[in-house]
């Protein structure tokens, strides 16, 4: 039922409005004064208000703010004399909606209620549309964003593997160069070494002494280089590689042995090596992780600090952490250091891309590899690795793994 509030002076006006009003159903409540009708207003939810312009003390043109203040919502009707016309429609101006004329008719009034009313329900049918626009807006408005943020994802990863591809390209042309004058000087000292074997007579006890030394070094100095062109050129190619059975505690302590004499003034490496089984895995591009990690870590110390190596099995996955005590991540960093050639080093120490094909090596492995880091505290890196063949999970689901916090515990230190 909707409420009606009759405000002026005149008692008879008032009776007139209150037996025409609730003939038609309408709950009606009446006032002698503005200031009565505004306590009323402020206790009651009053839809209409029929308001005397011209009354003693306050007015109806004065009332009007205190009645859009109190109650917003109510639709305000003036009523007036012939005099007072202008002024009504200055009412008008300012906020009532409409006006009536003295003397009252019966009709009139249910009329003009009646189209208040409905004035009403359509505001409110209004502000229902408008928020709902609004809402509909900024949803609309996010997903521009959103869109907007994948592509320029995709734009920058196509960049990205544009760059990809050009530095595969170089790479694949400097391996090609460094291969065959490797091959001629690798001939050529097994060739020296013949020659100098077969006039062994001939030679000094003390060169004989220097060549057991100088021609094994060499060689593995080759070999090495070898094996530099080999990983070049298999970073500059797509080739499939075979998986093998993969001792990662072996091949763990094989990659700080390598890293040792660049990190063994300033870090403490820590072990805690779990009894963990082989896992199937490539043994060359598992050792490029850690020894990427290992580098990392160790670059992320400023002074004096430890690494922490701790492997274990959770289910049926080999988990391994590589732990510092360096100088963490900023926030606005951890989203960004998978990234192709994003680094914090400076230009001529990083290339950006270590972390990023650590990444894709580990997803090659059908493993995952993620971090946690506190900035002043230090950096976890976490890896996890199938047990049994990967290729055989492809399609299978992985259950999540809760690092506890027993693995931050450390083990021996070297």
């Amino acid at each position: 039922m909707s409420t009606v509030l009759v405000i002026d002076d005149d008692a008879l006006i008032r009776k007139i409005a209150q037996d025409v009003l609730e003939g038609r159903g309408y709950r009606t409540l009446t006032a002698d004064s503005a200031p009565n009708g505004l306590e009323i207003l402020a206790r009651e939810k009053v839809d209409v208000v029929v308001l005397d312009l011209v009354m003693p003390g306050q007015g109806g043109m004065e009332a009007i703010p205190d009645i859009q203040r109190l109650s917003p919502d109510s639709v305000i009707l003036i009523l007036t004399g012939y005099p007072s016309l202008e002024s009504a429609m200055e009412a008008v101006r300012i906020g009532a909606y409409d006006y009536l004329r003295k003397p009252l008719k019966d009709e009139d009034l249910a009329h003009s209620v009646e189209r208040a009313l409905e004035r009403k329900h359509l505001n409110q049918e209004n502000k229902r549309l408008l928020k709902e626009l609004k809402d509909y807006s900024m949803k609309l408005e996010q997903k521009i964003e959103e869109r907007t943020r994948e592509i320029r994802t995709v734009h920058e990863r196509l960049l990205q593997a544009e760059k990809l591809s050009c530095i595969g390209q170089l790479v694949a042309g400097i391996a090609h160069e460094i291969n065959n004058p490797l091959s001629y000087i690798k001939s050529n000292l097994n060739l020296l070494k013949e020659c100098f074997q077969e006039r062994a007579p001939t030679i000094t006890e003390e060169a004989r002494a220097l060549s057991s030394e100088l021609f094994p070094e060499t060689m593995k100095g080759i070999e090495k280089v070898e094996r530099i062109v080999l990983e070049l050129k298999k970073f500059a190619s797509s080739t499939e590689w075979r998986l093998e059975p993969v001792d990662i505690n072996s091949l763990l302590e094989d990659s700080i042995q390598l890293v040792w004499n660049r990190i063994k003034h300033f870090v403490t490496v820590n072990r805690d090596y779990g009894d963990i089984p082989l896992v199937y895995g490539h043994h060359l591009e598992l050792s490029q992780v850690f020894i990427n990690l290992l580098i990392n870590s160790a670059d992320a110390i400023e002074e004096r600090g430890e690494i922490t190596v701790k492997t274990f099995r959770e289910n049926d996955w080999v988990c391994i952490q590589i732990e510092d005590t360096g100088c963490g991540i900023p926030p606005e960093n951890l989203r960004k250091i998978f990234d192709p050639f994003f680094t914090t080093k400076p230009p001529g120490k990083g290339t950006g891309l270590g972390l990023y094909i650590a990444h894709q090596i580990i997803e090659a492995h059908h493993g995952e590899i993620y971090f946690d880091s506190t900035v002043g505290k230090g950096t976890r890196f976490m890896i996890e690795i199938p047990l049994g063949d990967p290729k055989e999970r492809e399609n299978g689901e992985k259950e999540h793994i809760a690092y506890p916090s027993r693995c931050l515990n450390s083990g021996t230190s070297s």
